[in-house]
C-alpha cells in the first residue's frame, strides 16, 4: 500500500507546516506589538 504511506506522510507535512505557520504568525504579531510600544516612547521624547 504505497498510497497509504504517501497519505501518512502527507499528512504529516501538513501538520508540520501548519505548526511552524503558526510559529511564524506568533513570532510576527509578537515582534509588531514590541515595535509598537517603543516606537510610541520614542515619538513622545
Amino acid at each position: 500500500s504505497t498510497g497509504q504511506s504517501q497519505l501518512e506522510s502527507g499528512v504529516k507535512l501538513t501538520h508540520a507546516t501548519s505548526d511552524l505557520l503558526r510559529k511564524i504568525a506568533a513570532g510576527v504579531l509578537g515582534g509588531l506589538a514590541e515595535r509598537v510600544k517603543p516606537g510610541e516612547k520614542h515619538q513622545s521624547s
